[in-house]
């Protein structure tokens, strides 16, 4: 490690971006009261810190193997199928090749802690037999890893608290099971997603919910990516929407068309310049012309859609040619009416899922994933203290590529 020239604690954003066979991954997480001396950092970034002045960035690329060990062929294993557990943490699960659990539920085969949650994914399930692959998702790939210098504290105060590796803080936690994860048939192949309830969904929204889904933190972040992708003056529809769009002041030139269930939600929507009521379970058809909107967005929500795989392709449809799909989400849902299998995968594996749903779809290129993690949360955030950082906000987006003909 070289020298460090800066003292005392700061609050510091670590990005690490990737990119995989069809898409281009960001990794953003938040960390207040990084120590410049106790916390340890890439020798290549370490080198870059001499004058890193609030509001800077320094940025590293990185060869396979240099930040995370390269594959093995010695971490794919099979174990026994009655040593790895059905339940974790309380909660019954079912292995499903492709899919990521905690490393604590063969515990015994492996010879780890039973509350070990690094991730490995099921590459085969047989009566007797589970193969798994205890690789890093990001095994074998290049990486960028960069640091944004937000704010310095107070360099005399002392401060304790633990170390943070760096990487293994931006790393660990599902960064690349997105492009990894292989969706089960019944996501991608027209069948409707199942759910608790299966009820009417018109009757379970009729009454209005004029509630916050997301902390307030994570309603700016969302709001600074949709500011960030979305041009000025573009025509937008805000699908499955309520009653905040969470548009930043930038767009508020543009027209915005929404799509709700609930009627009074929808009315108090002020970023709204018109709405429609549709049920898109009982008729994913969009009522609107092709090519009609420069952007589409769908907050919260994406996990809602029992036909995920026809609604975007009436995006698709619906946007102008570049025109941009975004779809964000946090970790909390509805139980009683989310499709499965989301409750049973990970943050990291629902944006894997919601790709596989754009591939399905066709007409979309330019896939890009973001994760943030880690910002505090409001303390007047009604889950604070219960909950310190903000909710993890998530973000899966791509560009419509070419226009629909006739024949296609």
């Amino acid at each position: 490690m070289a020298d460090r020239p800066l003292a005392g604690n700061a609050d510091v954003e670590v990005c690490l971006r990737w990119i995989s066979e069809d898409a281009c991954h960001v990794e953003r997480l938040f960390i207040e009261k990084f120590n410049f001396w106790r916390d340890i950092v890439p020798r290549k970034l370490v080198l870059q810190m001499d004058g890193w002045k609030e509001g800077e960035t320094i940025r590293e690329s990185f060869e396979p193997g240099e930040l995370i060990p390269q594959r093995s062929e010695g971490l794919m294993v099979t174990v026994n199928r009655n040593q790895v557990d059905s339940t974790f943490e309380g909660h019954p699960i079912t292995l499903i090749a492709g899919a990521f659990f905690p490393r604590g539920i063969a515990s015994k085969a492996l010879m780890v802690f039973p509350q070990d949650i690094r991730p490995m994914q099921i590459v085969s399930v047989t009566d007797d037999q589970v193969a798994v692959n205890l690789n890093h998702p990001l095994a074998g790939l290049p990486l960028e890893l960069s640091m944004h210098l937000h704010r310095i504290d107070d360099a005399d105060r002392a401060s304790g608290g633990r170390c943070n590796e760096i990487v293994e803080s931006i790393t660990n936690g599902g960064p690349g099971m997105q492009a990894l994860f292989d969706a089960p048939a019944p996501c991608i192949d027209g069948t409707p997603l199942r759910r608790v309830d299966e009820g009417d969904d018109a009757r379970f929204y009729e009454d209005p919910r004029l509630v916050q889904h997301m902390d307030a933190e994570a309603e700016r972040q969302v709001s600074r990516l949709y500011g960030r992708l979305i041009p000025q003056g573009a025509d937008i529809l805000d699908l499955m929407t309520s009653w905040n769009s969470h548009l930043p002041e930038s767009l508020a030139s543009s027209r915005v068309v929404g799509l709700g269930l609930n009627e009074e939600e929808l009315r108090v929507n002020t970023a709204l310049s018109s709405y429609t009521l549709q049920d898109l379970n009982a008729n994913p058809v969009l009522p609107f012309e092709d090519e009609a909107f420069h952007a589409v967005i769908c907050t919260s929500s994406v996990e809602y859609a029992i036909h995920p795989v026809a609604l975007f392709k009436e995006v698709a449809r619906v946007l102008k040619p570049r025109g941009v799909f975004i779809v964000t989400f946090t970790d909390r849902w509805f139980p009683l009416k989310v499709t499965l299998p989301w409750p049973q995968l990970t943050s990291f594996e629902h944006m894997g899922l919601v790709l596989e749903y754009f591939r399905a779809a066709g007409d979309f290129a330019e896939y890009h994933t973001e994760s943030r993690r880690g910002w505090p949360r409001p303390l007047d955030d009604k889950y604070f203290p219960e909950r310190l950082k903000a909710d993890p906000l998530m973000a899966v987006w791509g560009t419509k590529v070419r226009p629909r003909t006739l024949e296609s």
